[in-house]
């Protein structure tokens, strides 16, 4: 038959879970710009930019007052022209010298008289640093402070260097002192003293006798004058005493001869005590020998009266026949 009539629409059912997230839509239009914030704090100064370029020379200005005359325009002294500070020092500033001599004296034709004279007349002169003072007052430790040089030969007088060692006749001292050639005193003194050391040990008179003998004394000449001289070699006796030979900067080698001394004392003390030793086996084998002579006396007195006995036996014989 024809079909009924639709029924009454029902109740809606629950509402059912969310669905995904769709995609998101294209940006919009960029809004209208704000108002501009309040200025914030000064940042920190940044790093100095490159030194820019010199600018042009200015004009030459106006030429100043003539200067005083310069040292080498000084004229034969006069009242008027000594050097004489009265009460006021001079100082000669010469720091920006580099490869010059800034002050130089000569007098080729000098015969009597100094070329340079320091003299003070004050009964007192009580100066810390002398009546010359010549100093380097930096920290250096290398270098030449100064050089008094006797002739036209290059270390031919005294120099001093910057680490305070002092050479005579060498300009290169090694040591605090350092003397190319021959010296001459009435006295040296050696500190000795007994404060002065530690760890003091008296050496072995025998084992001093034994090293001193194994040294080798030789005579030869000096390579620099060709001057003849006896002594040691140092190579030799550095295996013997190394504690007598020092090496220098320059790798040579030097023998402390005074520091000798105590092995070869110690050296006459092991031959006295020998010495004696052979006088007492001398006395006592000449009290023996003199013993042994006795005896042998008194033998031949024993063989004389031996003779005798026997030649009155011999001849009683012969009268009883």
């Amino acid at each position: 038959g024809a079909t009924g009539n639709t029924g009454a629409t029902g109740n809606t059912g629950a509402t059912g879970n969310t669905g995904a997230t769709g995609n998101t839509g294209a940006t919009g239009n960029t809004g209208a710009t704000g108002n501009t914030g309040a200025t914030g704090n000064t940042g920190a100064t940044g790093n100095t930019g490159a030194t820019g370029n010199t600018g042009a020379t200015g004009s030459t200005g106006a030429t100043g007052n003539t200067g005083a005359p310069l040292l080498s325009a000084i004229q034969a002294a006069t009242a008027a022209n000594t050097i004489d500070s009265l009460n006021f020092a001079q100082t000669w500033n010469f720091s920006t010298a580099t490869s010059q001599i800034p002050f130089s004296l000569s007098a080729n034709a000098l015969t009597t008289g100094s070329l340079f004279s320091l003299t003070s007349s004050s009964a007192s002169l009580n100066s810390t640093n002398g009546l010359l003072y010549v100093a380097n007052t930096s920290a250096a430790t290398t270098g030449m402070v100064a050089r008094i040089q006797s002739s036209s030969t290059v270390g031919s007088g005294l120099t001093v260097l910057a680490n305070g060692n002092v050479g005579i006749g060498t300009t290169g001292p090694s040591q605090v002192l350092e003397v190319i050639g021959t010296i001459k005193a009435t006295d040296i003194l050696l500190t000795s003293d007994a404060r002065a050391k530690s760890k003091i040990t008296s050496l072995s008179s025998e084992n001093s006798l034994q090293k001193v003998c194994s040294m080798r004394p030789v005579s030869f000449k000096w390579n620099h004058n060709g001057k003849p001289d006896l002594g040691v070699i140092a190579q030799e006796v550095r295996e013997i005493f190394p504690e007598l030979v020092i090496q220098n900067p320059d790798g040579s080698l030097s023998v402390r001869y005074n520091a000798l001394v105590a092995p070869l004392i110690g050296s006459v003390q092991e031959l006295n005590k020998k010495n004696q030793t052979l006088e007492i086996q001398n006395r006592t084998l000449a009290s023996e020998a003199s013993e042994l002579k006795k005896e042998v006396e008194d033998l031949r007195k024993d063989n004389e009266k031996m003779k005798s006995d026997i030649q009155m036996i011999l001849n009683k014989l012969n009268e009883k026949k």
